[in-house]
Formats: C-alpha cells, sequence, structure tokens
C-alpha cells in the first residue's frame, strides 16, 4: 500500500486554471528518491530523513515563498528564517 501512495503522490497533477502564480517543474530535491529509514513505533521517526527533501542550490523553491506569521522562527533542520525572500517547504535555504 505504501508503494502504492508514494507512485500516486510523484504524479504529475494539473495546475488550477485559477493559480496565477503556481509553481511547477522539478523541484530539484537533494534526494527525491529517499527510500528510508523512517523510524519504528519504538525507535520514533527518523527525522534526518527529512533532509533528503531539501532544495539544492539551484532549485526554484528557493526565495519563492511568502512570509508565514507565527512561525517559530526556524525550519524543520533548525535553522532561523529567512534568508531573503522565504523558501517553500520545510527547509529554508539549501542544503
Amino acid at each position: 500500500m505504501r508503494d502504492d501512495l508514494w507512485t500516486t503522490l510523484r504524479q504529475t497533477r494539473p495546475t488550477p486554471a485559477t493559480d496565477a502564480h503556481a509553481r511547477t517543474g522539478d523541484p530539484l530535491f537533494v534526494t527525491p528518491d529517499v527510500s528510508g529509514p523512517y523510524g519504528t513505533p519504538t525507535s520514533g521517526p527518523r527525522l534526518r530523513t527529512g533532509l533528503a527533501f531539501a532544495p539544492r542550490p539551484s532549485s526554484p523553491l528557493l526565495d519563492s515563498g511568502v512570509p508565514t506569521p507565527g512561525n517559530g522562527g526556524r525550519d524543520y533542520r533548525g535553522t532561523p528564517l529567512y534568508h531573503g525572500a522565504p523558501d517553500i517547504g520545510a527547509i529554508e535555504g539549501p542544503c
């Protein structure tokens, strides 16, 4: 079932005609085909796995977001926000 869900999530979706600011194309993640480890009920989640979804230096995600008030001031890995304009995603700036 997990493979079916992953395949579904990776499929290209149509861009809504009403979204004048839609971003499409390859987000240029560091390691987009990450396959774990994901953790266990005993160990908890392996949060380091999420770092595979950091943007590369040439990613279109960089400086393409909008400020989010009350965001806690740090990204997924604990880096202070923002370095210029906000990035799209959980990780600010390239790794």
